[in-house]
């Protein structure tokens, strides 16, 4: 079976907006035509878990970041072929626009799933999973609603549960791995199925936001 084109970057333009400048606020009301609860997925790849869950879900608003921007693209391109005008994307660097531009307490939840490991210990410090991301999670939800994080590398995941333990403004509420592989109805990312195919295990975690925490300002160096 042919795959269907790929659209131009001028096709899909509607779907990538230019991301606001540094200190500029994200306003939802300018990059969706209804109004909804906003949901978040940072580093989508090739958008799997984007096109499904705005597929799924048509009373929800997606905004996709993905500092690779034929992904960005291409999932654009999925997006407008659907005619899914409940999902964006952004081409930027999600953790910085996350900390920068997301105004406080406006998303609903927040979806990274897995994240680059930077395998070599001397690359580790490039990871996106962070004292200071956390933060920016906790600032940009809205009190008591959750973060989704999934990795097929054990230790990005204990690292994880070890940065929540010290982290003041999320609480951890489910943490589990397992090998099986999802019903062919789950909202899932290509990564996903892909370890699942070949026996790997997959750990995933929820966190959501302590509420005395909500709002707390953020230092981005």
């Amino acid at each position: 079976m042919r795959k269907p084109q790929r659209l131009t970057p001028e096709q899909a333009s509607s779907w990538v907006p230019d991301p606001p400048p540094p200190g500029g606020l994200v306003d939802w009301a300018q990059f969706f035509p209804k109004p909804g609860p906003v949901e978040l997925e940072i580093g989508f790849g090739k958008g799997a878990f984007l096109v499904a869950s705005a597929e799924k879900h048509s009373d929800v608003n997606f905004l996709g970041v993905e500092h690779e921007r034929k992904y960005a693209f291409l999932a654009a391109s999925r997006l407008a072929r659907r005619g899914l005008t409940n999902a964006r994307v952004f081409a930027a660097d999600g953790s910085r626009l996350l900390a920068l531009n997301i105004p406080a307490q406006s998303v609903s939840a927040i979806h990274l799933y897995f994240p680059d490991p930077w395998w070599k210990t001397r690359h580790h410090k490039r990871r996106i999973m962070t004292p200071a991301f956390l933060l920016a999670v906790s600032k940009a939800l809205k009190t008591g609603h959750p973060f989704h994080m999934a990795t097929d590398v054990e230790d990005y995941f204990l690292n994880t549960l070890k940065l929540l333990e010290n982290c003041s403004s999320l609480s951890l509420q489910q943490a589990w791995h397992c090998r099986d592989m999802p019903p062919p109805e789950a909202v899932v990312t290509n990564f996903e199925r892909k370890a699942h195919a070949q026996g790997r295990s997959v750990f995933r975690l929820i966190a959501t936001t302590k509420a005395e925490h909500s709002g707390s300002n953020i230092k981005v160096e």
